[in-house]
């Protein structure tokens, strides 16, 4: 039913359910008769609010006052975020892990390019997060060693195919086919 059918009706309140999303918008609200109060408590992670209920008073002369309020405990945070240097994993923190941690359900996607220390010492990070929240997951699969002169100069033998290889799409800025042929020649030395 639309909002116009349900306000045609002669009934003084509706009080609708099922669906999660909170209606009206607005926290506090005077002479409307339509509510959903979403759900009490976020239920996953595609539910970004903070769950919610709705105080409704009625008077003798059937005047609606209404005030949402949050109810819910957890917070559940699905996320992609672009990692650049150390700094870009500060930032995380700074704008991820506010509020009660221990209450917080995070599911992290990451990508970016990073030099490799700091792509060997994300597993920290990984750590420190999964103390913190209580819950951690991750896809750091877009997440990759940022390949410069300085990293195919000690990986590998001077003139060698790899290296000629890495040196040439270093040059032609294709980070892309870099970060692929990189990749490859890794998994070939592993086997």
């Amino acid at each position: 039913m639309t909002i116009q059918e349900l306000e045609s009706l002669p009934v003084d309140l509706w009080l609708l359910g099922h669906t999660h999303i909170p209606f009206p918008k607005q926290p506090s609200v005077t002479g409307n008769r339509i509510f959903n109060a979403g759900t009490p408590e976020p239920d996953g992670m595609d539910c970004s609010h903070k769950g919610h209920a709705w105080i409704i008073e009625i008077d003798k002369e059937k005047n609606v006052q209404a005030q949402r309020i949050d109810t819910g405990t957890f917070h559940f945070i699905d996320t992609d975020f672009t990692i650049h240097n150390k700094d870009s994993f500060h930032e995380i923190n700074e704008r991820l892990l506010t509020g009660d941690c221990a209450k917080t359900l995070l599911r992290l996607k990451l990508k970016g390019r990073i030099d490799r220390q700091l792509f060997v010492k994300k597993e920290d990070f990984y750590q420190e997060l999964s103390k913190k929240l209580a819950y951690f997951t991750f896809d750091d699969s877009g997440l990759g060693v940022k390949i410069t002169d300085d990293v195919i100069d000690k990986e590998f033998t001077r003139g060698s195919f790899p290296y000629q290889l890495l040196t040439a799409l270093l040059k032609s800025n294709d980070e892309e086919s870099l970060q692929v042929a990189y990749e490859l020649i890794q998994e070939v030395k592993m086997q």
